[in-house]
């Protein structure tokens, strides 16, 4: 039966009105930015929804959609994350202090001192709205000065749970001091803000310390992740020396359960810490003094689970040894599940004292590495790890795909040995792209084709199974990974 077109709008439209409010609301959600403002033009009813709350809420304005910034501001009520460039020009300037939409999360790129003027207003209009819950500052081509500090105190104020602060693109010396005039950074009582639970800052320097321990200081009851980044500044004292004040607010802080730093002087305090279970330790600065202070560390933390030891290459192999023996013979020997280990050019002196170490890790798990010598591969048994579930090997690219890594002798004395480990290579490419020969034959140019010449491996047409196999449980796994896990079970 045909319907008059008149007749399809009626029934159209009586369809629309009969919705119910949660259901139209729940359509918008999923329109885009140009269609869900356009939705204001077609009724009152439909107009007022679009600028309903639940619209909102898990919207995100990137950079990308910056075209949009300043219709967002004026009308939107609520966004799940907004990205602002401070220092770029347009209404979104003005609308960013004074608008009434309230941000959870909330990134500003600050690329000039006057621009971080601008961003700690930003940062007042949204503590004034309330319900900001993360709030990441970016410095950029900006060295840190009185306006970042002042900066950063806002941010300390405003009651986020988490504060990132990251610098980028400035060269080291001394930072400059500003010339225009600047509230000192005060921290005031913080007792009816929202927790500070996570704190980050990727530069510690001399003219953000007294600001960033004063974070610490506040916070230091309720802060549960701490990362503090190494020195960008030269200091006269060279290094990281000037942080001596980190290690002794870090030893007092209750809740503390993840810390990456690096090796801080008194770090041995933090120990005391009992609620501290995942540390990432970056090895500098590569003296004897500081290799000793966090290797009293490692032997005194009683509870830590996830341990991460990054080496540069230029310490010293000797301090390296110091550190992997430490957490082998200190007190969480029996709760570590999970090393993560960055050899970096010291594989030569570092890999035998990891392998002395591991039958001492009764409790491993997960074992990362950036090394697949032979040596590691047949150091991997039973007897030295038994309950090790996950080998992951980093940055080796002598093999073009993982296939031909697959058939290498120790990898297959590796597998029968340890039958229930999952074994993950950090291979993007499982296999060597094969040419059937059909694509060159269509092409009426030779000029594009690409040498796609398979290894031996792939040209024995072995391990079909394992792709799909991989395929499969990422999809399972619902996650984006950069590893490339090598399952049992998989038909040859």
């Amino acid at each position: 039966m045909l319907v008059s077109g008149d007749n399809v709008e009626n029934t159209q439209s009586v369809m629309l009105d009969q919705l119910p409010d949660d259901v139209l609301l729940e359509v918008m959600q999923h329109l885009d930015l140009p269609a869900l403002f356009t939705c204001r033009l077609v009724c009152k009813r439909l107009g007022f929804l679009a600028l309903h709350p639940c619209a909102w809420r898990r919207r995100r304005v990137d950079y990308g959609l910056r075209r949009w910034t300043c219709p967002v501001l004026r009308l939107a009520p609520c966004l799940e994350s907004l990205e602002l460039r401070v220092s770029s020009p347009g209404c979104h300037k003005l609308l960013s202090a004074s608008t009434k939409c309230r941000v959870s999360e909330l990134e500003l790129d600050v690329e000039s001192r006057r621009a971080a003027s601008h961003a700690c207003r930003i940062i007042r209009n949204q503590d004034d709205i309330g319900g900001l819950w993360g709030l990441t500052v970016v410095f950029k081509n900006c060295a840190p000065g009185d306006e970042a500090a002042a900066l950063l105190a806002a941010a300390s104020l405003c009651g986020p749970e988490e504060l990132i602060v990251n610098f980028f693109g400035y060269k080291s010396g001394p930072s400059r001091t500003s010339r225009t005039s600047v509230d000192s950074p005060v921290v005031h009582d913080t007792e009816s803000r929202s927790p500070l639970k996570r704190f980050s800052a990727s530069c510690f320097c001399p003219q953000l310390e007294p600001v960033c321990n004063s974070i610490l200081a506040t916070h230091a009851h309720t802060l549960e992740q701490v990362l503090v980044g190494s020195a960008k500044v030269e200091s006269a004292s060279g290094g990281t020396s000037y942080m001596t004040s980190v290690a002794p607010l870090l030893a007092g802080m209750p809740n503390l359960q993840d810390l990456e730093c690096p090796l801080l002087p008194g770090l041995e305090a933090v120990a005391a810490c009992d609620s501290i279970t995942r540390v990432f330790l970056d090895m500098v600065p590569n003296t004897a003094r500081a290799v000793r202070s966090a290797a009293e560390f490692l032997r005194r933390a009683k509870h830590l689970r996830d341990v991460t030891l990054e080496y540069c290459g230029h310490l010293d192999g000797h301090l390296g040894v110091d550190l992997v023996l430490a957490l082998a013979s200190g007190r969480s020997r029996a709760t570590v599940e999970s090393l993560t280990f960055y050899l970096g050019d010291l594989v030569d002196v570092l890999l035998p004292s990891l392998l002395r170490a591991l039958p001492s890790l009764p409790a491993l798990r997960l074992l990362e590495v950036d090394d697949d010598s032979d040596e590691l591969l047949l150091g991997i048994t039973p007897d030295t790890v038994p309950v090790l579930e996950s080998l992951r090997i980093l940055n080796f690219g002598y093999s073009p795909c993982a296939h031909r890594w697959l058939h290498r002798d120790s990898v297959n004395v590796l597998l029968s040995a340890n039958p229930s480990l999952l074994l993950c290579p950090s291979y993007s490419d499982m296999f060597c792209p094969i040419d059937s020969g059909d694509e060159a034959n269509d092409s009426d140019s030779s000029s594009d084709s690409f040498d796609v010449t398979p290894c031996k491996a792939c040209a024995m047409g072995c391990h079909q199974g394992l792709l799909d196999n991989i395929v499969l449980e990422n999809i399972e796994r619902q996650t984006v990974s950069s590893w490339t896990p090598l399952p049992r079970g998989v038909p040859q």
